[in-house]
């Protein structure tokens, strides 16, 4: 995979590989014949996948809280997943929060990005749910973007990942 396609395809385990073979390259993936893994990239966990999520959707939040200025229900969402985070909040409480930062309104993206970022930290247990989960959270906060500033806003998560994925911020 190349650097720019690794927040369309985020997990809690990244491996650095070596690529045999013919080279199929499409608009987000790369497809060869053989790859082999070579090493676990140690900078990237199950919890900077949870630090990168909140990190995209902190970056919309200011949409949603323009058109709904008095719910503060996505925002707490993401307080309380870097809370757990830091040690400070359990995964019930995270729970709890994205549960209520589920809402439909004029700002729907944002609100479905803290939701699924607040969850990826719940579905500690459940590697694929929480890929899924923080992938849907970029998504969503790329849809809130919408327009023109989607390509740039995908650009800086690639940005952000990498740097996590360096090890340059920690979790």
């Amino acid at each position: 995979m190349r650097e720019q396609d690794l927040a369309y395809w985020p997990g809690p385990v990244l491996y650095k590989v070596e690529i045999d073979g013919e080279l199929s390259e499409a608009d987000d993936k790369v497809v060869c014949r053989r790859a082999r893994l070579i090493r676990k990239v140690k900078t990237w966990s199950h919890r900077a996948l949870v630090a990168w999520a909140c990190d995209c959707v902190e970056r919309v939040l200011p949409i949603f809280e323009k058109q709904c200025p008095e719910d503060k229900r996505p925002r707490n969402a993401i307080e309380v997943t870097r809370a757990w985070l830091a040690g400070k909040a359990t995964l019930e409480e995270v729970k709890t929060a994205a549960d209520a930062a589920y809402v439909t309104n004029a700002a729907y993206y944002v609100a479905r990005a803290s939701y699924a970022a607040a969850n990826a930290a719940a579905d500690a247990t459940a590697a694929d749910a929480t890929a899924a989960r923080a992938a849907r959270a970029a998504r969503a906060a790329i849809n809130a973007a919408y327009g023109a500033t989607c390509s740039a806003e995908r650009t800086w998560q690639v940005s952000r990942m990498l740097e996590y994925v360096r090890g340059e911020v920690m979790p």
